[in-house]
């Protein structure tokens, strides 16, 4: 909504959100009822996929990756027409954002990940900016959502040769 510089600290002015999309996740795992597999409707895997798509193409554009999509960083709030409105927080480890707003840094900090959600080439170290690695990571998030559970990240699996399990549910094709 707006920035500005206070005695040289940046201040970003974001709209109000309710609560987290991993906040949501965990109440739903905690209240599923027994013999449920979805723990969220293929209507509000589509809703995140395409708010959250939305903000990637838009930050994409502009040249920066956001390296950190996971539930935790995706934010959600009740819209007046009773629909739910998710977006993206967190640009922390943002390069262009984080040369930006820690101006009195010298060097970068090294690379930052959560390895849960982390593409292939993201752990093999290829740390550059590459927007598929969070297109990857919106994946593995919403692979989580669908409550199926792996013991290995979902890059491991795949750096290895191995398939990805199938997930929980009943959700179409589409």
């Amino acid at each position: 909504l707006d920035y500005f510089e206070d005695d040289d600290t940046p201040v970003i002015v974001l709209e109000l959100y309710d609560r987290s999309l991993w906040a949501e996740l965990r109440e739903r795992e905690i209240n599923r009822s027994p013999g449920r597999e979805e723990l969220f409707s293929e209507k509000e895997l589509g809703q995140i996929l395409f708010d959250i798509s939305k903000g990637l193409s838009f930050i994409h554009y502009h040249g920066m990756v956001h390296h950190d999509i996971k539930p935790e960083n995706i934010l959600l709030k009740q819209k007046k027409d009773g629909g739910i409105h998710y977006a993206l927080s967190d640009f922390g480890i943002t390069k262009k954002i984080k040369h930006t707003i820690i101006r009195k840094t010298t060097q970068s900090s090294g690379v930052s990940l959560t390895i849960q959600y982390s593409s292939p080439e993201r752990l093999r170290g290829i740390s550059k900016n590459i927007p598929n690695s969070d297109i990857f990571s919106l994946g593995s998030t919403i692979y989580e959502l669908t409550g199926t559970k792996t013991e290995v990240p979902l890059g491991t699996i795949l750096n290895n040769n191995g398939e990805i399990p199938e997930f929980n549910g009943s959700y179409s094709d589409e």
